[in-house]
């Protein structure tokens, strides 16, 4: 019994735990996936179809909404933040649906949060009928918040359908929907531009919301009202997940910062692409919408690239470093820097698009896929909790982030033009850049001491040490002082 004591309290003075050690081994193989049962074909075909119709009634917002905004005398900082409450939002509502999603359960908050983004997509397409002044700004202002409450709980309860449904190939299926997120953000200007030349302003946001109220419909029919799965022991809450555990990884916030700066590039494009760059080129709607869907596209062609080199874990943060690059780049040719003598053209403005599509899209890939593995480099289990948990922190991170950029971004333009304030959104990510190289070049210097560990003799290894009597009269002078 005393030697086991000894043995606990000389492995706590040593700080020797497995979780504490540095994870030398190699990640565990991705496991397959099985074959789909009709019940998961069923879930994916709602699920998919919800993040598609959504996120096209999401994307006609920025294109279509400046202009009706400016008519009813508002000016960019104005409608700017009116973009940008919805952001805001989520970034405060999403940890609190996802907190109590297992109370309420997954299939109420899914169906009442795709019902809510139809009606309010719906409502948006009277914009124009409304007077201008408080009216118009509250009207907007109370549909961008009730949005922003439904598509939350739409992501958290997808999520956990996910997690529950597709246990084993978590990753495959949450990449599949947010490439039906970036399809839709891609084809959504493009088809709201072919309505509005139809039906006017009105016509794509009562189209794209009836078929959201159809698909939360659908969703009734087909979901199934489970619970998603509790801890066996709740007093055990030692390894459990939380957003406070999370913050105090430090590579972390590497990850976060990649949530933010990437969020903060995609708002600070949707609300000044159409009035500070495409309005001086005359385009009609349908090719507006078309210019602002290549920047998702090339988000999504590209996100294959970005999965296959973030498959191997010691590339993920490298990866942040190259789409930071690529992010300073794009807003140097898009801006274009002040004092460079580059002349603003349509086909350099698209390039400029292509090129910060890809970076964004590196970043937000890369960004989740470094959050996992920081989390469970932590010492946290590797199951749906932390994925959860992980998914919810970089939808809230973006909230604030969208809410940042669409409101300080009106206000940036206003003051200091569109150049300078491409310059400061730069400067984020050059930070970015720069503060992930530094971590690498700190965590490469810890990690010789494994290597100096291999290379002590056998007579000089942890368990000698343990039984040498240098060690205990080192340990008992340490005590005393």
């Amino acid at each position: 019994m005393g030697e086991r004591k000894q043995n606990r309290s000389i492995s706590g003075c040593l700080n020797l735990s497995a979780q504490s050690l540095p994870l030398l081994h190699s990640a565990d193989p991705e496991p397959e996936c099985h074959t789909l049962t009709s019940r998961q074909i069923s879930n994916l075909s709602i699920l998919t179809l919800a993040t598609l119709t959504a996120s096209l009634g999401i994307s006609l917002f920025p294109p279509f909404y400046p202009q009706v905004a400016e008519s009813k005398g508002a000016t960019a900082s104005v409608y700017g933040f009116i973009l940008g409450t919805n952001c805001l939002t989520t970034f405060i509502v999403t940890p609190i649906i996802g907190r109590n999603l297992n109370n309420v359960g997954p299939k109420f908050i899914f169906v009442a949060g795709m019902f809510s983004n139809g009606v309010c997509c719906f409502l948006a397409g009277f914009l124009d009928k409304m007077p201008a002044g408080v009216c118009f700004i509250g009207y907007s202002i109370a549909i961008r918040i009730l949005h922003a409450v439904g598509n939350a709980g739409v992501i958290c309860a997808s999520f956990t359908y996910v997690a529950v449904d597709f246990n084993h190939c978590i990753a495959k299926v949450f990449s599949f929907t947010r490439l039906m997120m970036n399809i839709g953000q891609l084809i959504g200007p493009a088809l709201g531009g072919a309505f509005f030349q139809m039906g006017g302003y009105v016509l794509p946001f009562v189209v794209l919301g009836s078929i959201q109220c159809v698909v939360a419909l659908l969703s009734t029919l087909v979901l199934e009202n489970y619970i998603a799965p509790r801890p066996k022991d709740d007093k055990d809450v030692s390894n459990q997940i939380s957003i406070i555990g999370m913050m105090r990884i430090p590579g972390m916030w590497i990850s976060f910062g990649a949530f933010l700066v990437s969020t903060l590039a995609n708002g600070f494009i949707s609300i000044t692409l159409e009035p500070q760059i495409l309005r001086q080129f005359g385009m009609d709607a349908f090719y507006m919408g078309l210019v602002f869907g290549i920047k998702d596209g090339a988000n999504s062609l590209f996100s294959i690239v970005w999965g296959y080199l973030c498959d191997r874990k010691s590339f993920v943060k490298p990866c942040l470093i190259i789409s930071s690059v690529t992010v300073c780049v794009s807003l140097a040719l898009l801006g274009p820097l002040p004092y460079v003598p580059i002349e603003r053209t349509l086909s350099l403005t698209l390039v400029a698009l292509i090129l910060i599509g890809i970076g964004v899209g590196g970043q937000q890939l890369g960004g989740v896929i470094d959050a996992l593995h920081e989390t469970i480099d932590g010492g946290y289990s590797d199951d749906a909790a932390t994925h959860g948990c992980v998914a919810g922190m970089w939808s809230s991170i973006g909230g604030l982030g969208r809410f940042v950029a669409r409101s300080g971004c009106g206000v940036m333009v206003d003051n200091i033009g569109f150049r300078w304030s491409s310059v400061v959104i730069m400067a984020f990510h050059a930070a970015l850049a720069l503060a992930t190289f530094i971590f690498l070049a700190i965590k490469r210097n810890r990690c010789k001491l494994p290597t100096l560990y291999k290379s002590i003799p056998h007579s000089f290894s942890t368990a000698a040490l343990y039984h040498s009597s240098e060690f205990h009269r080192s340990r008992t002078v340490s005590i005393l002082a």
